[in-house]
């Protein structure tokens, strides 16, 4: 049995593998330390979810394209290529990101009601 050496090829994958993850346990953490104690508050496009989707979207994305290139691009230009696939998928989630983390800012628990609405007041 033949053994392979390694060609370097797959480290362009696991090093966007490994930034995907990052962006991924940034988001968990942030979801569980922020249940547990207060951080303090970031908003724009420096926030916990923006930065989250910005790794993850680079990472996974960057992974994806440069499992898709060809072997025969050489190693720079195949990890050039992947970091820019990759952008082009993190900044649309990262914009959502922002988005989304805008609108629960500005939302408001309900009001609590007067009092008993049942039954229904008669009109006299």
């Amino acid at each position: 049995m033949r053994r392979r050496t390694p060609t370097g090829r797959d480290s362009a994958e696991a090093v966007f593998l490994v930034v995907g993850a990052l962006g991924l346990s940034v988001l968990l953490l942030s979801l569980v330390v922020g249940e547990v104690g207060d951080l303090g508050d970031a908003d724009g496009p420096f926030s916990v979810p923006a930065v989250a989707a910005l790794l993850g979207g680079v990472g996974f994305g960057g992974a994806a394209a440069a499992t898709l290139l060809p072997e025969t691009l050489p190693d720079a230009g195949r990890a050039l290529l992947a970091l820019v696939a990759g952008l082009l998928l993190a900044v649309p989630l990262a914009w959502a990101a922002v988005r989304l983390s805008a609108g629960c800012a500005t939302c408001r628990p309900p009001r609590p009601s007067p009092g008993p609405t049942w039954p229904a007041p008669r009109a006299s």
